[in-house]
């Protein structure tokens, strides 16, 4: 049910590989400014990736709004006027630069300063001029980049919070044990088991995998709702997953990991070059733990369901890069471990009482349970992925 609208997809990914691979590498320069910096590369993916660039509200015409809003009535569930007050609310909104795609930037923006508030409760100096953004990266992550003129950059993929949203959604789905346990005595029996929403799933999970491994696309995923309650415990994972992306790449520059650091190259979907510190194990072991407290510290924990959900959106965000690398056949390198290594410190972090947090034991079984979700839920779906990415080869092959 994937081929057609896949095989396109593919085709459409390895003319690009192509383009790119022919055109002649360039290094940002190295006068600019941070803002500068990342509108540079911004501007840099527009003109070369410009079929792909989303079209920000203000260049919306009315044609445009009103497929918009009839997009986001039938595919999201929004209603049409909160979708219309959604773009006049865009067309104001400012941006960290002129080519930041605003619908990005809007998710963004208060994850960072969620994430900024945390970090005044640490005694460590917070750097000064960072500036946040959004790049066609191709990796569902973030990275950060010390600019040579002096700042940084800490910049998402474009496809992450589309990547994040479908998988913790496909993970309440898959889910199966009553999660009535996890909410407050005022807020039980609005969740039971559903088998058929369980193989809906495993269904959207597979599609995800797809969409990110074999096209290069998560978007490329078929969006859905689901009924409130599972909807609502989908959007407190995926916002916990959303709040350690930042929260890490902030971590590692609060650390200092970025500064006189050695440096490789790094390429952009757009063929762009960019030069990003090399890092090696014991720093991204400390940037996770202090991503972790910023994650925590950020969210008003109200009930000790909170805290799990928290850390599940954590444990998820590994687990699902476990399958990654797995389907990828990528693992842990001289400077840089795997995500299993990465949750297994997080896990001893939290077991040796290195946060003030409560419910710990609560929320690693909880995060324990997601992993071996996620596992068998990719043992399910793992023989018909490999036969859709065999598939995706032959159609680039002859073509």
């Amino acid at each position: 049910m994937f081929l057609c609208d896949f095989s396109r997809l593919v085709l459409r990914y390895a003319i690009i590989r192509a383009i790119n691979k022919i055109m002649l590498s360039s290094i940002v320069p190295e006068e600019l400014s941070p803002k500068d910096y990342l509108n540079y590369l911004q501007f840099h993916e527009a003109t070369t990736l410009g079929w792909a660039l989303s079209i920000n509200p203000e260049q919306m015409g009315k044609e445009f709004e009103k497929e918009y809003i009839q997009y986001c009535s039938k595919h999201l569930g929004i209603s049409k006027l909160t979708s219309w007050f959604y773009i006049k609310m865009l067309k104001k909104l400012p941006t960290s630069t002129p080519n930041q795609f605003k619908l990005d930037y809007s998710i963004l923006i208060p994850i960072c300063k969620r994430i900024e508030f945390a970090t005044k409760k640490f005694n460590l100096d917070n750097p000064k001029n960072i500036v946040f953004g959004t790049l066609n990266t191709g990796d569902v992550n973030a990275i950060s980049i010390h600019v040579p003129k002096g700042g940084y950059i800490i910049a998402l993929d474009s496809g992450v919070f589309g990547f994040l949203n479908l998988l913790s959604k496909a993970l309440v789905q898959m889910f199966p044990v009553d999660l009535k346990e996890l909410f407050s005595p005022g807020e039980q029996n609005q969740i039971d088991t559903n088998t058929e929403l369980e193989k809906e799933g495993l269904n959207h999970f597979l599609d995800l995998l797809v969409a990110y491994l074999i096209t290069g696309y998560p978007e490329a995923a078929k969006p859905y709702i689901l009924p409130r309650p599972y909807m609502e415990l989908a959007s407190k994972i995926r916002d916990a997953a959303e709040l350690f992306v930042v929260g890490h790449e902030y971590a590692h520059i609060a650390l200092g990991h970025l500064d006189n650091s050695e440096k490789r190259r790094c390429k952009l979907k757009s063929g762009l070059d960019v030069e990003k510190a090399i890092v090696d194990k014991e720093k991204e072991f400390k940037a996770d733990a202090l991503g972790v407290l910023y994650t925590l510290t950020s969210t008003p924990i109200r009930y000790h369901s909170d805290y799990i959900l928290i850390y599940s959106g954590i444990d998820l965000f590994f687990s699902v890069f476990e399958v990654i690398e797995k389907a990828l056949s990528i693992g842990a390198t001289s400077s840089h471990p795997s995500a299993s290594e990465r949750r297994k410190r997080i896990r001893e972090s939290l077991e040796n009482g290195d946060t003030e947090f409560k419910f710990v034991e609560n929320a690693l079984k909880f995060g324990e349970a997601i992993n071996l979700v996620i596992k068998e839920s990719w043992k399910n779906v793992e023989k018909k992925f490999y036969e859709l990415l065999n598939e995706s080869k032959k159609n680039v092959q002859t073509r």
